[in-house]
């Protein structure tokens, strides 16, 4: 089976997350982020799936692609069979994956329809928003991912995907990507989108 999606491409503390839930408060999509069912993996399955994801963070490494295939998928499976993603009626918007070239391939059961990649941001304001959101998650009681607490650490990951996850936008060809200027306000980047979205309703209707 394979799902309708709209990609959201940007760097950590972009915004692909907060614009992804306000497209779900609208109506007619459905959020499914990896790191939450990772997490969710790790904390809970005993099979040696789970003990390779939770070897993996342990590791601070990446997850192999197959192991995130088999844990998206299945995700996905039961949030169907729960009633809470209707493919039907619902775009997918992935969070977190795909992450690179190689993921496009591997995660064949996305039929990713349109990209919005959000650029025009400043590396160094992505960093303080990102340390800015983990202090205040701790000040909250909320735990925090330990590299969201290390400049370095997350200069890292910004480097990883202008490495890895920007080159793979070639795989879906000009005509389904939409730039986005993530510089502007956060209703103004909304606003895009939107645009973007309406546009192709309308060219679909047609």
């Amino acid at each position: 089976m394979r799902f309708e999606s709209i990609l959201f491409i940007a760097p950590p503390g972009g915004g692909k997350s907060t614009q992804g839930r306000r497209q779900v408060e609208s109506g007619g999509y459905f959020h499914k982020s990896s790191g939450d069912c990772l997490r969710q993996i790790a904390e809970k399955d005993q099979s040696s799936l789970g003990d390779r994801i939770r070897a993996d963070q342990a590791a601070n490494r990446f997850t192999a692609d197959q192991d995130l295939k088999e844990v998206i998928y299945q995700a996905l499976a039961r949030d169907i069979i729960l009633e809470r993603y209707s493919p039907s009626s619902q775009y997918l918007l992935p969070d977190g994956f795909p992450r690179n070239r190689a993921q496009v391939k591997q995660l064949d059961f996305l039929d990713v329809k349109q990209v919005l990649y959000i650029t025009n941001l400043n590396q160094e304001a992505l960093i303080d928003r990102i340390l800015g959101r983990a202090h205040q998650a701790k000040l909250n009681g909320v735990q925090a991912r330990l590299e969201d607490l290390d400049p370095d650490k997350i200069r890292k990951r910004l480097g990883d995907y202008y490495g890895q996850t920007v080159p793979l936008l070639e795989k879906y060809g000009y005509r389904k990507i939409q730039a986005i200027d993530g510089s502007l306000k956060i209703s103004e980047v909304s606003a895009q989108i939107d645009q973007v979205i309406l546009r192709r309703q309308s060219s679909v209707k047609k």
